[in-house]
């Protein structure tokens, strides 16, 4: 009896203590994050004019970098393309700006950055560092919008990501954790993460 009990009392204490603080637990942190390439806007700041312009940018990028990155099979050939292109998407931005009679500067912004956790369709990125092309328009202190350049998600349905990632090398297993981290309610605690309603009430009040 005080074996079954030294065994199974703990994992009531580890079951109250997740319920009561929204304990988030992960078995491991994955390896997502060196297999994609980001795209991110930065407006100069929150005023309803930069963001506007954000998305002005947002809709000239995607479109200058449409198709762009089909033919990669691997995140360094992305990168590398990236950086040889890195000119021409500096120039879109810039043209938006001078069409609708903007100064700022724009700087393009390639390398590893820590980005927090981010929802994606069906799928949740979790929080880490990635691979990234950020465009910094004026300050970059603005609320940005992002995608994923690589495997190229930007220009395709939202719900064809994970065919999409799938065609271009990305595990079945670490796609599945994507689109886990997105439903509700716990989650295999002896597996180990868990994710629970209570912590998502918590979280959305902040």
């Amino acid at each position: 009896m005080k074996k079954y009990f030294s065994t199974f009392f703990p994992t009531i204490c580890l079951l109250l203590l997740v319920m009561c603080t929204g304990i988030t637990l992960d078995e491991s942190p994955g390896t997502i994050y060196g297999k994609v390439l980001r795209l991110h806007v930065l407006a100069n700041s929150d005023s309803a004019e930069d963001q506007q312009i954000k998305l002005m940018v947002r809709d000239r990028l995607l479109e200058v970098t449409q198709g762009l990155f089909y033919d990669c099979r691997n995140v360094n050939q992305a990168v590398n393309l990236a950086n040889e292109n890195a000119h021409l998407i500096e120039e879109a931005a810039r043209q938006v700006l001078e069409e609708n009679d903007r100064d700022g500067k724009v700087s393009v912004v390639i390398g590893k950055e820590n980005y927090p956790e981010k929802e994606y369709g069906s799928m949740s990125f979790p929080e880490g560092e990635y691979l990234s092309v950020r465009v910094l328009l004026g300050e970059g202190r603005g609320r940005n919008w992002w995608c994923v350049l690589f495997p190229p998600l930007c220009n395709a349905g939202i719900e064809d990501s994970g065919k999409i990632m799938s065609s271009y090398g990305i595990d079945e297993k670490e796609i599945e954790e994507l689109e886990k981290e997105m439903k509700d309610g716990g989650i295999d605690i002896f597996g180990c993460n868990v994710r629970l309603k209570i912590f998502d009430y918590f979280k959305g009040r902040r």
